[in-house]
């Protein structure tokens, strides 16, 4: 029974002892304090509940330090939940708010600081997906509910506002600006608390960040003559140690991305573009000192580069028959921005002459014939040269033409010249040689490449070689720049050689052997007229005349033979058109 009693006398003391808010429930709670930008005043709002039945007021501490609070104001109004204190001190303050019952506090709020949240540097801002996309660093204050976003407007500026509405909060920290209308975008970030905002990054001492971050806008020009691919754009801006580089990627029709410079300017030049190349280039910022990574847009080519006339190559150079001019066959590339061509023609080498201009192009493989040629004039130099819609100049290799000459001989030969075949990269391997023969051209011989002449003995007794009529067919081998071989097929001007209307003397006598009797023959079977032949000795006496020119010497003197060596002829004749002849020469003797 005792023991009962102590029992609930002691329940009845802890009761009374207890402070009225945990009889009634009053509360002091979210308690914010909030410095002011621009000023030295700070804000405190509070809320209360279940107020004590005597209530006396709130009672304000604040300090420098959470354990050092002293109290700074009362207010006695129970609607009235703020204030605004004043303090010239740049330290942070603490703060702390009771409900005052009669004499005593009987519930308090939190401490709390004045301190606005801490803003966090931006990582980057970033293009690739075609979007500005922004990421930062987590705020590191506590009871942070999101970020307000702020961009430049118009960009270069330095005015700021909320983006993309002012209390907007971003909850997370990244941030996809799907309204941009423009890639070249600059922003700062805010963070926010419950009861106060953080300053705006600006790069300033107050906001302690390194800055609003800037995308990286990336432009070219394509310079379609060279196939020089320039790209450029502005620096990453507020790294805390800068950028390291940039890196330079690309995708080729398609493919992997692959990296193709790092560089530390803002400019890059691509080189070697070709056209019909479909490519992707993008650039890449590396922090200095840092993981951060920050992507330009994307920019796609379709390349519509010059073409070059890769092939200009002449294969083959002949006379016409007759002489009727000068045949010029070429190979070009049609596949090319042409824009002029012109076939040159010169007798030096040095100085040319346009012999055909064209506008346009209509086959890859041409000719022409340069009429009005003076064979006599020849050899004659050809090339091809060209231009393309960027003003570049192009030349073919040059070939010479194959000129024939020669000169009838008094032994009648007619012997015949002509200079090696010549051109760029061209090659002879044999010669053919033609000679007119009953109005047919008919091969009389086959020649190497090494030679470049040839003796033709005539036959007296066919009048029509007193005229013979002479070319020249030349083989060979042109090599083209793709480094294959063209058969090369050169035929030369059509060459003439009249022989001397003379008598046919021979240079022996053998009266014991197979020529006895010295007379001359008439070539191409002349009639001859007031013929008359003298032979002397080597002392100058006259041993033999004759006027009947089937009549010769025997090799006797007198009737007696005459000694072996060397004597001299004389003789004198009118041909069949009246005009007189004399020819002398020497005869050996043979015993």
């Amino acid at each position: 029974m005792r023991n009962t009693y102590l029992y609930f006398f002691g329940l009845l003391l802890f009761l009374c002892l207890l402070p009225e808010q945990g009889r009634g429930q009053a509360a002091i709670f979210d308690l914010c304090a909030r410095q002011l930008t621009g000023s030295s005043n700070d804000s405190l709002s509070w809320s209360s509940a279940n107020l004590c039945t005597n209530f006396t007021g709130y009672v304000v501490f604040s300090g420098p330090t959470a354990s050092n609070l002293q109290p700074i104001d009362t207010i006695t109004d129970p609607a009235q939940l703020g204030e605004l204190y004043i303090y010239t001190a740049s330290a942070n303050r603490f703060y702390q708010v009771g409900m005052l019952c009669g004499a005593s506090i009987l519930t308090s709020s939190a401490v709390i600081d004045n301190a606005r949240p801490i803003t966090p540097n931006i990582q980057s801002v970033d293009l690739q997906t075609g979007l500005p996309v922004l990421r930062w660093s987590a705020s590191p204050s506590p009871g942070i509910i999101g970020y307000q976003i702020y961009k430049e407007n118009p960009y270069g500026s330095g005015n700021f506002f909320p983006y993309p509405a002012n209390n907007q909060l971003v909850t997370g920290t990244q941030f996809t600006d799907l309204n941009s209308v423009d890639l070249l975008v600059r922003y700062a970030i805010v963070a926010v608390s419950n009861c106060n905002k953080g300053p705006l990054g600006e790069g300033t001492v107050n906001d302690g960040t390194t800055g609003p971050h800037s995308s990286i806008f990336l432009s070219s020009n394509f310079e379609s003559c060279s196939r020089r691919l320039d790209l450029n754009w502005n620096a990453y801006e507020n790294w805390a140690d800068g950028v390291a580089g940039y890196l330079v990627w690309m995708e080729e029709d398609g493919g992997s991305p692959q990296l193709v410079d790092t560089v530390l300017t803002t400019t890059y030049s691509y080189l070697g573009a070709e056209d019909g190349q479909q490519l992707r280039f993008w650039v890449e910022a590396m922090e200095e000192n840092g993981s951060y990574r920050a992507n330009s847009n994307v920019l796609d080519f379709n390349i519509s580069a010059n073409r070059p006339i890769d092939f200009l190559e002449l294969t083959e150079l002949s006379y016409a028959p007759a002489n009727a001019g000068i045949e010029v066959s070429w190979r070009w590339d049609l596949d090319s921005d042409f824009a002029e061509g012109r076939l040159q023609r010169s007798t030096d080498g040095q100085n040319w002459e346009d012999r055909l201009v064209l506008a346009s192009q209509s086959s890859q493989q041409n000719s022409y014939l340069d009429a009005n040629i003076d064979s006599a004039g020849g050899p004659y130099y050809y090339r091809i040269i060209a231009t393309d819609l960027c003003g570049l100049s192009y030349s073919s290799n040059q070939a010479l033409s194959l000129e024939l000459s020669g000169e009838a001989l008094d032994n009648f030969e007619n012997r015949l010249d002509w200079s090696p075949l010549q051109g760029d990269s061209l090659q002879a391997e044999f010669y053919q040689l033609y000679a007119l023969e009953q109005g047919q051209w008919q091969q009389i011989s086959f020649l190497d490449s090494s030679q470049q002449t040839f003796l033709d003995p005539i036959d007296l007794r066919d009048a029509e070689q007193a005229n013979r009529c002479y070319y020249l067919q030349a083989e060979g081998r042109l090599k083209l720049a793709n480094g294959q071989y063209l058969f090369w097929s050169s035929r030369s001007n059509e060459f003439c050689l009249q022989q001397k209307p003379l008598l046919h003397f021979p240079n022996a006598l053998a009266p014991d052997g197979r020529n006895p009797i010295f007379r001359p023959r008439a070539a191409f079977g002349q009639n001859i007229g007031n013929y008359h032949l003298q032979i002397y000795d080597r002392y100058g006496a006259l041993i033999f005349e004759s006027v009947d020119i089937m009549q010769g010497w025997d090799g006797r003197i007198k009737g007696r033979p005459a000694p072996q060596g060397v004597y001299i002829y004389l003789a004198q004749y009118q041909l069949e058109e009246g005009k007189d002849k004399q020819q002398k020469g020497s005869l050996f003797l043979l015993r």
